[in-house]
């Protein structure tokens, strides 16, 4: 968006991290009050867990009336179970003899649980209560407390963004399976010495190559991009898997595959939740690093298009290519679509100069 009253300085461009070192900050809050295992000062790694709640998911209500052939007002006598009761899927809540006995009419718990109601002509059963735990994400401190919902964890490292995740957290081992930028996860590359690593190429990867990853039980995966007919072979797997730079057939960006390739053997901490661009969450993997005598500043968020910034275009006919804006124009410019807009000239690595709208362009840093 633009801000201000000159556009050409105050474009806010989305912005996505390929940091070598900052100060990373993440909040980790529990969806309902519980409580917050840690303290202030204390050190965590990414997988303790740090606040924990007990949370019923969800209800089943059986409608006696129906089942049985009776009005509501009718039921209560012909229900077995009082609120307490603990019930498992199947178990008899109301039975009505009918026929002189020959016949029954009966109503069943469809899961376990424990009654909370028989009012109204309806048996409602709570689900089992369930240990929602949240963990800390990252190896680091615990710098504030937010009490009954979690915490604010802090460590120095380096951080890669992406565009796409399937969801799930680890921390483990990097292993590069890939020579360059381009080259794609390989089903032959992914061995048993995998197991408990997360591995990493720089363009995609085939059906094939995914489940071998998954066979091998490896912690994560990263890739540059992913064919969107993959998606759901991606999310099936058992570990978090990230796409670094879009959807296709796209090589990661040069910075991104240079710092990783850079930290090849270190651990890492890989968070692929879903992007949510209203929260301000992309997902993400943090490599800890030794943290100098002062701490690294925080990446920095809402800057503007100016020229020096390294960018990356977010769509055709440059889609994933990064450069550096030499220019923004102070003129529209008239698009092939017909479409007049603001846009900057950008000097793509590999490609050369090139005009993209601001809308096509995010800050990468």
């Amino acid at each position: 968006m633009a801000v201000g009253d000159g556009w050409l300085m105050a474009y806010i461009a989305p912005q996505t991290h390929v940091t070598p070192l900052c100060t990373i900050r993440r909040e980790r809050l529990l969806p309902v009050l519980g409580d917050v295992l840690v303290r202030a000062n204390q050190k965590v790694e990414a997988l303790d867990v740090v606040a924990r709640a007990a949370v019923a998911p969800h209800h089943y209500v059986v409608d006696v009336g129906r089942f049985l052939g009776l009005p509501a007002s009718k039921v209560d006598r012909y229900v077995t179970r009082k609120p307490g009761d603990d019930v498992k899927r199947g178990t008899l809540v109301a039975a009505r003899h009918t026929a002189l006995g020959l016949q029954s009419k009966v109503a069943r718990a469809p899961g376990a649980g424990t009654v909370v109601s028989t009012t109204g002509g309806r048996v409602v059963i709570e689900a089992p209560r369930e240990a929602l735990e949240v963990r800390a994400g990252i190896p680091g401190v615990v710098v504030s407390l937010n009490p009954g919902l979690g915490v604010m964890v802090e460590t120095a490292g380096a951080l890669i963004q992406g565009v796409w995740g399937s969801g799930g957290l680890d921390f483990c081992v990097m292993h590069v399976l890939a020579e360059t930028r381009n080259d794609p996860l390989r089903a032959e590359a992914v061995t048993v010495s995998h197991r408990g690593a997360i591995v990493i190429a720089g363009g995609g990867a085939d059906a094939e190559a995914l489940r071998k990853a998954g066979a091998n039980r490896v912690k994560g995966i990263v890739l540059g991009s992913l064919d969107p007919d993959l998606v759901p072979l991606a999310r099936s797997l058992d570990c978090p898997v990230m796409i670094t730079d879009g959807f296709g057939h796209l090589a990661m960006s040069a910075p991104a595959f240079a710092l990783i390739k850079s930290n090849a053997g270190r651990e890492a901490a890989l968070d692929a939740k879903p992007a949510d661009r209203f929260e301000g969450w992309q997902p993400e993997m943090v490599i800890p690093l030794p943290a100098p005598s002062q701490s690294p500043p925080l990446p920095p968020e809402g800057e503007p298009l100016l020229p020096g910034k390294r960018v990356r275009a977010l769509r055709a006919p440059y889609a994933g290519a990064v450069g550096t804006i030499n220019a923004l124009l102070e003129e529209d410019v008239e698009m092939p679509s017909g479409v007049r807009a603001p846009a900057a000239r950008v000097d793509l690595k590999d490609i050369g100069p090139a005009t993209i709208p601001f809308a096509n362009l995010e800050i990468l840093e």
